[in-house]
C-alpha cells in the first residue's frame, strides 16, 4: 500500500469512492452543485439513454463568482443537449451538499411525487452525497451512482482513483475522507450497503428465540 502524507492513499480511495457498479433505470438523476460542466453532460446522457425521465440540478451562486449560479449553468447545458425543459427541475439557492438535497426535496416531490430510486451524478470521491440522499429522502430505497472523474484545475491531470495524491485535488479528497470519517463516528450516516445493484438501506434482522 502506498502512503501519502502519512495517510494510506488506498484506504482513503476505498472510503470515499461513491461507485455503485452498473447504472440502472431510476426515477431521476440528481446533479449536485459544483462549477464543473461535467455532471450536466453525464446527466443528459442518462436521460437520452432512457435511464431517467427527469434531472434535478442544484446549487446557488458560486462563492467566488455570484453571477455564476451552478444549477442554472447545468440546466443550460442540459437544454443545449436536448433535454426538454419540462424534464429539468432546478434548485438554485443551496450552498452545501446537505442543502442541495434539502432544498430540492420539495421541488422533486411536487414534480414527481414519490421517489424510490435515484441516480446520483457525482465526482467519484463524493460519497457523502450518497449518504445525504439516503438521509434526507427516506422514501428512496436504491441509489445508483454515475461516479465520474474530472480534470484537475491546477495540474491538468485527470483526477483518478490512482492519481489523486499527485494532483491539486488531493486536499479535496482528504477533506471528504475526514468528513465522512467524522460523520460515521458521530452516527450521522444512515446505514447503507453497496452491491452490484447500487446502494441500498441496510436492514437489521432480529433473531427470534427458538
Amino acid at each position: 500500500m502506498s502512503l501519502w502524507n502519512n495517510v494510506d492513499a488506498d484506504a482513503v480511495t476505498r472510503a470515499v469512492d461513491a461507485s455503485s457498479g452498473v447504472v440502472r433505470p431510476a426515477d431521476l438523476a440528481f446533479v449536485f452543485g459544483n462549477s464543473m460542466p461535467d455532471p450536466a453532460f453525464h446527466a443528459a446522457a442518462l436521460y437520452h439513454r432512457g435511464l431517467v425521465p427527469a434531472v434535478v440540478v442544484t446549487g446557488g451562486p458560486h462563492r467566488f463568482d455570484p453571477s455564476h449560479v451552478e444549477a442554472e449553468h447545468h440546466a443550460g447545458i442540459l437544454r443545449a443537449q436536448g433535454v426538454p425543459p419540462e424534464s429539468i427541475i432546478v434548485e438554485r439557492t443551496s450552498r452545501t451538499t446537505a442543502e442541495n438535497v434539502a432544498f430540492a426535496r420539495p421541488l422533486l416531490h411536487a414534480a414527481l411525487g414519490d421517489v424510490t430510486s435515484v441516480i446520483a451524478v457525482v465526482v467519484w470521491y463524493h460519497v457523502r452525497a450518497v449518504y445525504q440522499l439516503a438521509a434526507q429522502l427516506p422514501g428512496v430505497q436504491q441509489i445508483h451512482t454515475l461516479a465520474y472523474e474530472h480534470e484537475d484545475r491546477w495540474t491538468g491531470r485527470r483526477v483518478t482513483r490512482r492519481s489523486w495524491p499527485h494532483t491539486g485535488s488531493a486536499r479535496r479528497v482528504l477533506h471528504e475522507y475526514r468528513t465522512v470519517h467524522r460523520m460515521r463516528l458521530e452516527g450521522e450516516l444512515p446505514p447503507l450497503t453497496r452491491s452490484s445493484t447500487g446502494w441500498t438501506r441496510r436492514t437489521h434482522t432480529v433473531e427470534r428465540p427458538g
